[in-house]
């Protein structure tokens, strides 16, 4: 799963370092779930680990298929509602988390700074539901 994290009108991005890509992206947290464990648990296990945040609401944004060519795995997609960014576990391949404004965000997927699939879909996502305002 992939949580948006929302933090007042603003969206809270990591710069993570993906070994596949040998490049550091700017995305939202993200990972693969303990196995039984509810996907709104994962969640907020995720945000927790990534970025030292509780969700006060978590909000379904759907699901996305990774690449249809290659895989048959789809991720479930949330937005959170958040009141702080705790500690971040820099080292562990993130180099810093930034708060931009919804607005930033969306012009940093224009540019090309935001090229992580999930955090593309998740603001998406997230624009055509009213909550990048």
């Amino acid at each position: 799963m992939a949580v948006l994290p929302l933090l007042g009108g603003e969206v809270v991005l990591i710069e993570h370092y993906r070994h596949a890509t040998r490049a550091w992206h700017w995305e939202i947290p993200r990972g693969g779930g303990i196995p039984g464990l509810i996907s709104t648990d994962n969640s907020a296990r995720t945000l927790q680990e990534k970025i030292g945040a509780s969700a006060r609401e978590l909000i379904p944004l759907g699901k996305v298929h990774p690449d249809t060519g290659l895989l048959a795995d789809a991720v479930l997609l949330y937005a959170a509602r958040i009141d702080e960014v705790g500690d971040v576990p820099y080292g562990k391949g993130i180099r810093q988390a930034r708060t931009v404004s919804f607005a930033r965000a969306e012009a940093m997927a224009r540019a090309g700074e935001i090229t992580d699939v999930f955090t593309l879909a998740a603001l998406m996502r997230a624009r055509l539901a009213g909550l990048g305002r």
